[in-house]
């Protein structure tokens, strides 16, 4: 009888010991995963905030090599390039200045030389939108995808971005700023909110503007969450594999 209450009793604390030690290791992996998905979260969010800025610098170096390059060539004058006499073509919606358009003594020039750029930039998938814009906020080119043909349709013709002087807080930020890069939340017009990554473009060393990229933040938000869950089925596989290891 003694024999067999020893066994009963050394079952249960095994049993015990056992459940005690599952339990442990639970919570040691709970804190383990907590802790791994924030570093992962952290270092996606700044390799993403890093590629943003990288091409937001380079595009900006090639813009103002182009421009400088016209200037060299006899294409356009330095004057032409820094000018700020904005010829309205396009009344737009008397209610929304940001509709009117307006032409400049080189946005022919950069139509021909900059689209190809611009667009190629947005076959990266994160990247919405990548513009060149002056001092004041005016974007003489834009990507194709935002420069349907104008129809007179006002309602329609609000899906035109191009040649418009962009004066919101946001767009003038990136259009003054003079440090390497500028990274700020940007909520569109259109309802979309994104980062917005700018870097300045010089011609000459003078500065002429700035070079912005829109990140997508649902984009940016997917890809977090897919590293999010990707940690936390391997914490559940590894909980599993202990408690009936």
């Amino acid at each position: 009888m003694f024999s067999k209450l020893s066994k009963s009793i050394t079952g249960k604390l095994q049993t015990k010991t056992a459940l005690m030690f599952c339990g442990l290791t639970s919570v040691l992996l709970a804190a383990f995963v907590v802790y791994d998905v924030i570093s992962q979260r952290n270092a996606l969010q700044e390799a993403l905030l890093q590629k943003g800025i990288i091409l937001a610098q380079v595009y900006a170096k090639a813009v103002g090599n182009i421009f400088e390059n016209a200037i060299a060539s006899g294409q356009l004058t330095e004057e032409q390039v820094f000018d700020t006499n904005y010829q309205k073509f396009y009344d737009g919606d008397p209610k929304d200045p940001a509709t009117i358009k307006y032409h400049t003594a080189y946005d022919a020039f950069t139509d021909k030389n900059l689209l190809a750029i611009l667009d190629s930039a947005q076959k990266d998938e994160d990247i919405v939108f990548a513009v060149a814009i002056d001092q004041n906020g005016y974007v003489p080119t834009h990507n194709s995808n935002y420069s349907p043909v104008l129809t007179g349709n006002l309602e329609k013709d609000k899906a035109n971005r191009t040649k418009r002087i962009f004066a919101d807080s946001t767009g003038l930020a990136a259009a003054k700023n003079t440090k390497e890069y500028l990274q700020v939340v940007y909520k569109r017009d259109t309802g979309e909110t994104m980062w917005d990554i700018s870097a300045p473009i010089y011609v000459n060393g003078k500065h002429w503007g700035g070079f912005r990229i829109g990140f997508s933040i649902e984009r940016v938000n997917q890809q977090l969450a897919g590293v999010t869950w990707r940690i936390i089925a391997i914490a559940i596989v590894m909980v599993v594999l202990v408690g009936f290891g």
